[in-house]
């Protein structure tokens, strides 16, 4: 029972380091990758998400009130580690493919769906990054963010608006280095 449990930790933790990475890449999965990984990673976000109810441990309370917070915060935690699993399978999980398999020079057109509320001037902060934007796409709840663009340029960008992403691309998705927007 000892390994079960350890290999689940350890896939939890690989899943949360894919997480993490997803925040930090300069990465935009591809629509193929979306569309066929969209139903696996949500299946195995909930797959390793769900022991954390079930397989607990133990715990001996001594008032019936510790309980049921601890069951109540168990129940509120779970589907926010779902999402969050979820989407750093469906966005990290490629980025990381991305650095193994041959890419070439390309440049992609996406939509802006919206800007971050404010311009952070740090590169990367804890998940922040310099004038962090959203594109359109075609999964709900997923965000996909570009980062990297100047004050100037952040300031004028409008939801609806294009932009130009220019870096290395692979069947997973596209690795960008510079952009430039379509007004």
């Amino acid at each position: 029972m000892a390994w079960v449990t350890t290999g689940w930790l350890i896939a939890l933790l690989i899943a949360l380091a894919l997480t993490l990475y997803s925040y930090l890449a300069a990465f935009i999965p591809s629509a193929h990758w979306l569309e066929l990984a969209q139903l696996p990673a949500c299946m195995l976000a909930i797959a390793l998400s769900v022991p954390l109810l079930v397989f607990a441990p133990r715990m001996q309370f001594k008032r019936a009130r510790d309980r049921v917070t601890w069951y109540a915060s168990g129940i509120l935690t779970v589907p926010i580690l779902v999402y969050v699993l979820w989407q750093g399978l469906l966005l990290g999980l490629p980025a990381a493919g991305h650095h193994f398999f041959s890419a070439t020079d390309a440049v992609q057109i996406h939509v802006v769906d919206a800007r971050a509320s404010h311009y952070y001037r740090y590169h990367v902060k804890f998940g922040r990054c310099t004038g962090r934007i959203y594109l359109a796409s075609d999964v709900r709840f997923l965000m996909i963010r570009a980062c990297g663009i100047a004050e100037s340029d952040w300031r004028r960008v409008k939801a609806g608006d294009q932009i130009e992403l220019h870096g290395t691309a692979s069947w997973f998705g596209l690795k960008y280095s510079t952009f430039r927007a379509l007004w």
